[in-house]
């Protein structure tokens, strides 16, 4: 989760429409109506991918990589991959704010019989591992989600958790904005999550 600050950008000035030619061309016949676009049609192609987690997703080119890092935990090795969104105005906060999505992979262990489980049992074992978390489940989305309040140094932040297994990796897609940011940038994570493809992990 981080928060920035800084001066509002000027909007772009109005472009300037073109001055209409003298001379009489016939009008040209209406093109046909273009069919619906299908969410399969409208889900980006992924341009960044982690081919030892198994996973790749779209990232906008105005966005920022943060960071990545890889923890140990009881159930499994967890590699974090965090980006950072463009900064937006927000009014309740009156000021610029960058809002963070983030990536979590979990190497997971499994029950003896070697069952690695759904997404439920996978957001179940998640949350209990991370209490601080929102916990309340959501179902507005795709995925099995989570949505909720944390306090990350003092300051409120809503969050959002999207929980997918495939065999025995868990992922994780975290998004954390302020209270006056959060459905400005919502749209951008659901792009972003639904561009997510997972795929076997690679070996070196």
């Amino acid at each position: 989760m981080f928060a920035a600050c800084s001066t509002p950008r000027a909007p772009d000035p109005a472009p300037v429409e073109p001055t209409p030619s003298a001379s009489a061309t016939p009008a040209p016949e209406p093109a046909p109506e273009a069919a619906p676009a299908t969410a399969e049609a409208q889900k980006l192609a992924p341009n960044f991918t982690r081919p030892r987690q198994g996973w790749s997703v779209y990232v906008p080119p105005d966005w920022e990589l943060l960071g990545e890092q890889t923890d140990e935990a009881p159930n499994g090795a967890t590699d974090l991959t965090v980006f950072g969104l463009p900064e937006v105005w927000s009014d309740l906060e009156a000021q610029n704010i960058a809002n963070a999505i983030g990536v979590h992979a979990v190497q997971r262990f499994v029950d003896a019989a070697g069952t690695p489980g759904d997404a439920h049992a996978f957001r179940i074992e998640f949350t209990v591992l991370h209490p601080d978390l929102p916990h309340t489940e959501v179902n507005d989305g795709p995925r099995t989600a989570t949505r909720g309040v944390v306090n990350w140094q003092g300051l409120d932040y809503e969050a959002q958790l999207e929980f997918v297994v495939r065999g025995r990796m868990g992922y994780v897609i975290a998004f954390h904005a302020t209270p006056g940011t959060f459905a400005t940038n919502y749209p951008l994570f659901r792009k972003f999550s639904d561009s997510l493809e997972l795929f076997d992990p690679k070996q070196d």
